[in-house]
């Protein structure tokens, strides 16, 4: 009983974690908005995230589906899948909107500190495509700093492609295995 419990609050941070990346991608590329308006509806972006806590590992599918474009905001199907079970919800983007206060702690943390390092070639399924690289320190609740590594495209909706985080915990990896655009 007590090692589903601790799979569950993980299971919860690790979905916490892949949510804030688009927040912490923010400074170097366009807003959320405009890197899934890119592309059309039916459009999707399939992850795979491991979060790596030691003795502990959960491995996450992700599935964002771009189900409705507005003017004004976008919306997201986004199915979830840990420890064999999945949950769906949906996601609003509004336009020109930008995290402000953290879902943890209610707070607005310091702005993250953007270093862009390069380009690499990465390979997505059958594809190979050209990402821009950034070395990210992000804070946290009481401004814990996270130290990250993205990669990022405007070719993938959404344009996050990879990232690899060192969370006080362990770490957590993150990897688009294919896309669809429309």
């Amino acid at each position: 009983r007590v090692v589903r419990m601790k799979r569950a609050v993980l299971s919860i941070v690790a979905v916490v974690v892949l949510a804030s990346l688009p927040a912490i991608a923010h400074a170097q590329q366009p807003d959320e908005f405009e890197r899934w308006n890119a592309f059309g509806e039916g459009s999707t972006l399939s992850a795979d995230s491991v979060v790596d806590m030691g003795k502990m590992q959960i491995a996450t599918k992700i599935k964002s589906t771009l189900k409705k474009k507005e003017a004004d905001k976008i919306t997201l199907t986004v199915e979830v899948e840990t420890n064999g079970k999945t949950s769906s919800s949906e996601r609003v983007i509004e336009k020109g909107k930008k995290a402000s206060e953290c879902a943890g702690c209610k707070k607005a943390h310091k702005e993250a500190v953007v270093k862009e390092s390069g380009t690499e070639k990465v390979k997505i399924g059958d594809k190979e495509i050209e990402a821009k690289v950034l070395e990210v320190t992000a804070y946290g609740c009481a401004d814990k700093e996270t130290a990250m590594k993205l990669w990022t495209s405007k070719e993938v909706p959404g344009g996050m492609v990879k990232s690899e985080m060192k969370i006080e915990q362990g770490t957590s990896n993150y990897a688009v295995t294919a896309f669809e655009k429309k």
